[in-house]
């Protein structure tokens, strides 16, 4: 990214052994980790910045390439 901040699309928050449901209390520091980090990371960058970042998100997904199979 031009920025130097690793942005991903997704990222899959581990969930405690048998579910959140079962340890709610585990689910919600992961999430709370792993948002916290997001968040803080976001927050050093200037709103211009993040809103390019924004964007360029949305560009990617719906971004294609054609090519040429030899038909």
């Amino acid at each position: 990214s031009f920025t130097g901040i690793e942005t991903r699309p997704n990222e899959i928050v581990p969930e405690p052994v048998g579910g959140a449901h079962r340890d709610p209390e585990s689910a919600s520091s992961a999430l709370r980790g792993v948002v916290g980090g997001h968040l803080e990371r976001l927050s050093r960058l200037d709103v211009s910045t993040r809103l390019n970042l924004r964007l360029e998100k949305f560009r990617r997904m719906g971004a294609f390439e054609n090519i040429d199979i030899g038909r």
